[in-house]
């Protein structure tokens, strides 16, 4: 699921951003928890 995660990631938020704001939170802390990983 690695590599193809963030791309996979982008094109759901992006089309789900509206619909399902709660996944987008999940999504956001996913990308700050993996930041703060580096």
């Amino acid at each position: 699921m690695k590599g193809k995660t963030k791309k996979d990631l982008r094109k759901i938020t992006g089309r789900k951003i509206e619909l399902n704001p709660k996944v987008v939170k999940n999504l956001t802390t996913y990308q700050t928890n993996k930041s703060k990983s580096k």
